[in-house]
């Protein structure tokens, strides 16, 4: 059975997995990640949960820690 971009129906690469999840990491906002490579909400969220495309690398972000930014 085909894995990852092997599959007829990948709309993505190992390589842009691991760019979603970097980017997930470093503050990126699902949706702006959605738009950017095509896909749904939930995928990007199960990407980067590591729910789907389990056998690529790159950072699994479970919680993302929000800073309070100080209001003037």
């Amino acid at each position: 059975m085909p894995v990852g971009s092997q599959r007829s129906s990948a709309k993505i690469t190992e390589n842009d997995v691991i760019e979603i999840r970097e980017q997930y990491a470093n503050g990126s906002d699902i949706t702006y990640l959605s738009d950017t490579y095509g896909l749904a909400v939930s995928t990007i969220r199960g990407i980067v949960l590591g729910y789907k495309w389990k056998q690529v690398g790159g950072p699994i972000t479970r919680r993302r820690i929000y800073k309070k930014e100080k209001v003037a």
